[in-house]
């Protein structure tokens, strides 16, 4: 019987990959359509238009194309998704039954269990599962005795149900990345507005990826605020949804261009940090500089392009640093950066972050923005804000 379920679903399975990938070809056919321009039309583009005219036609073929380059990128990742081998597989019998019979004197009881393996990603743990009624069970506490069972130290994915209910449910584990973050941030409003214009998010998505947005919108107050709130919900469902931080930062630029009737000239500051590989990867579009503090010094991150909604081409430049145990990763607000700025500079921003002597990043944050109300005054010329993740290598031993 069981055998006959698992053929069943791995034809199930193939049958929806095959749907996927049709799905992929016709963006790609698509996306064809839209950068495909008739010799004929080209003909009449190239006499008796006035300028007005040329200019309109020169902005839909901007726009046909930049629509077809995210076509394309869509029509990509439904391919990746779709040839992804998983494959599952089995405990020994034995090991399975014990693992079954323990979690039981815990008040879980289990239907199934067994790893998936994926080419480039990490292993995972799926685990058919309900709870005892009467006994309240959280998968946190799941993650504890598989960490201890299968002698790997394991935790829930994103997107994972909180509590374990009487219902069988399939509940999916990782391993436990290398490096712990812990987020830190301090915010200043203008002092004549009421709602600041910058906008921010932490958030961390499956395989230890963990992302800071940073966007500042263009003036201050509520269009200011609507701006970047606008980027940055957009730039975590991208990357979230799979996008590259290029094509994220690409796909909003063009959806600024195409659909805003007023100008959303705001800045999009990226930083992706993989906690297994201990890799960052920054992405600035006009934003302020960032910095990375280690033990031994302060790097600067500068951004050398213009922000979001002003030319439909992007030229970005992703970075990449490896980060350490011990070590801040700080992002700034242009008002920070121009109140700073009233001194050295960047070095002497860099000279401030260096004789940092606070630990937890929150107390970090609160230690910049203090200095710089004290160094302007208190007169909040701009919105400020400072992000600040901390580092620290994974000792847990449970």
């Amino acid at each position: 019987m069981r055998k006959g379920y698992e053929e069943e679903s791995a034809y199930l399975l193939e049958y929806e990959k095959q749907k996927l990938m049709t799905c992929a070809r016709s963006f790609e056919d698509l996306a064809k359509v839209f950068v495909y321009i008739p010799d004929c039309e080209k003909d009449k583009n190239e006499c008796n238009t006035d300028r007005q005219e040329l200019l309109w036609k020169k902005r839909l073929k901007e726009n046909r194309e930049l629509l077809a380059d995210n076509l394309k990128e869509m029509a990509s990742i439904m391919g990746q998704v779709a040839g992804k081998e998983v494959q599952a597989v089995r405990f020994p019998e034995k090991k399975k039954k014990q693992m079954i019979r323990l979690l039981e004197e815990e008040g879980l009881y289990v239907q199934d269990i067994y790893m998936l393996e994926s080419a480039g990603e990490k292993s995972k743990v799926a685990v058919r599962v309900k709870g005892r009624r009467g006994i309240t069970q959280t998968s946190t506490e799941l993650s504890g005795y598989l960490s201890v069972l299968l002698n790997r130290r394991l935790q829930a994915c994103c997107g994972t149900p909180f509590l374990i209910t009487t219902q069988p449910q399939t509940l999916y584990f990782e391993e436990e990345p290398g490096l712990n973050v812990l987020t830190g941030f301090a915010k200043a409003i203008k002092e004549t507005e009421k709602i600041s214009g910058d906008n921010y998010s932490f958030f961390e998505t499956d395989n230890g990826i963990f992302t800071a947005i940073l966007s500042d919108g263009m003036g201050s107050g509520e269009k200011a605020c609507a701006d970047s709130e606008t980027v940055v919900n957009m730039a975590e469902k991208f990357m979230d949804a799979g996008f590259s931080m290029e094509m994220t930062v690409q796909m909003i630029n063009d959806a600024l261009l195409a659909g805003a009737e007023e100008a959303n000239m705001s800045t999009l500051d990226l930083c992706s940090v993989d906690l297994h590989s201990r890799t960052a990867s920054f992405v600035k579009i006009g934003s302020a500089c960032t910095f990375i503090k280690s033990k031994e010094s302060v790097e600067r991150i500068p951004s050398l392009s213009l922000p979001l909604g002003i030319f439909h081409k992007l030229e970005i430049e992703t970075i990449k640093r490896t980060v350490h145990d011990g070590d801040y990763i700080i992002m700034l607000s242009d008002g920070i950066a121009d109140c700073l700025t009233q001194g050295d500079g960047e070095e002497f921003t860099a000279e401030l972050i260096s004789d940092l002597t606070c630990i937890r990043p929150t107390e970090i944050a609160n230690y910049i923005m203090k200095y710089v109300l004290k160094l302007c005054k208190g007169r909040i010329r701009d919105d400020m804000t400072v992000l600040v993740m901390g580092f620290w290598e994974n000792t847990s031993e449970d």
